[in-house]
């Protein structure tokens, strides 16, 4: 079982550390992440040769294991397992996917070009106020979104097409172009700052670079573990080759149904047929509408029959950027010949709360309401 590069996720989370904990918003101008010889920016769409400044160029260097990896943590032993983290569960059948993580350390590069000398000191003093040396601190979460192959789903019988699997989620694989699942799962890193140089030594340069680096303690992901129906244990694989167009949030992104009736004593009244992530509207076909001098974003989505159908039944509920639920939002347009649905925003709306990015996706919620089907 492949997932993107999970290293690429943690790289992406540095932008919420400093966001949100160390700097004020948008005082880091841009952003650069590198893995070995292979760089992604968080806007694809970003051209300009010139950058403002100041800038952060974010580089990955060789993980390690924290405590050696102990592969006997995944068998039935007697000492509790507290690195068994289920992630996947069908309300109907009581089935569980669990992940198997280890604890691993991961150093970081952080090179912020400044302005000016006083601006490379004044980076260096934030970050000394939040990140004393040698010291571990838990500062900051984030969610990443990690893939879980279809055929897993079906051996374990969580049929996703007729009811509610807890945490599930849809997204575009821009690789191959179409809809892949996945699983929300929460980390919360442990951050070391083991050495910090801003180089102001001369006042002839143009820009001035302040190097730290970083050590994270974080979980990894290794295995799934399922029953089916004996214990089954799947190796996790990192694709490193698939980096930079998949999102990470600063919150948790946890399935939401609006319904928790209990199956076994009653029908739910409506059903979440689909949790769609969006993290760059621009892939959905998004443009601009000018009514009245009111300015409106207009986006449509469309899905393979195949896929998924979309119904007339649907009602249609947004998690925003901030994850404020919007609930039953009413299309511009339904189309179940072209099996298409289309939203229009205005353009304070769409800044405000669903301009979506790489740290601040968005939910649709395709919810299908089943008392039109009694």
């Amino acid at each position: 079982m492949q997932i993107h590069n999970y290293f690429s996720d943690l790289l992406l989370s540095i932008r919420t550390l400093f966001d949100n904990i160390i700097f004020k918003p948008n005082f880091i101008k841009y952003y650069s992440f590198n893995i070995a010889n292979r760089t992604f920016e968080l806007s694809q769409n970003d051209y300009k040769p010139n950058r403002e400044l100041p800038a952060a160029i974010i580089s990955l260097n060789d993980e390690r294991y924290s405590f050696s990896e102990r592969p006997t943590n995944i068998q039935n032993l007697t000492i509790e397992n507290i690195n068994q983290i289920p992630v996947l569960f069908d309300v109907v059948t009581d089935q569980y996917i669990f992940v198997q993580e280890e604890q691993v350390n991961v150093p970081i590069t952080v090179n912020i070009n400044c302005e000016s000398q006083f601006q490379a000191k004044e980076v260096e003093f934030y970050i000394k106020r939040f990140l004393p040396l040698n010291k571990y601190i838990q500062l900051y979460a984030f969610t990443s979104f990690l893939e879980i192959d279809p055929h897993i789903l079906f051996k374990l019988k969580m049929d996703y097409t007729q009811r509610d699997i807890t945490n599930l989620f849809t997204r575009l694989n821009k690789n191959l172009g179409k809809a892949e699942y996945c699983f929300s799962i929460r980390y919360e890193p442990l951050v070391r700052l083991e050495s910090i140089d801003p180089q102001i030594s001369s006042s002839t340069l143009t820009k001035f670079t302040t190097n730290m680096q970083l050590d994270m303690l974080i979980q990894m992901p290794l295995h799934f573990l399922y029953n089916d129906p004996k214990p089954i244990i799947e190796t996790i694989n990192v694709d490193f080759t698939r980096f930079g167009h998949e999102p990470i949030s600063e919150n948790s992104m946890r399935s939401v149904t609006g319904t928790r009736e209990k199956w076994r004593q009653t029908v739910p009244k409506k059903l979440v047929r689909r949790n769609l992530l969006v993290h760059d509207l621009e892939e959905f076909s998004l443009d601009t509408l000018i009514v009245n001098e009111i300015s409106y974003k207009l986006f449509a989505i469309t899905f393979e029959f195949e896929d998924f159908i979309i119904k007339e039944n649907f009602e249609f509920n947004f998690f925003d950027v901030s994850t404020k639920f919007h609930r039953n939002i009413k299309p511009t347009l339904l189309d179940t010949d072209t099996n298409t649905v289309k939203f229009q925003f205005t353009e304070e709306e769409y800044n405000n709360y669903f301009k979506a990015e790489m740290t601040k996706p968005i939910i649709v919620q395709f919810v299908e309401r089943m008392e039109d089907l009694l």
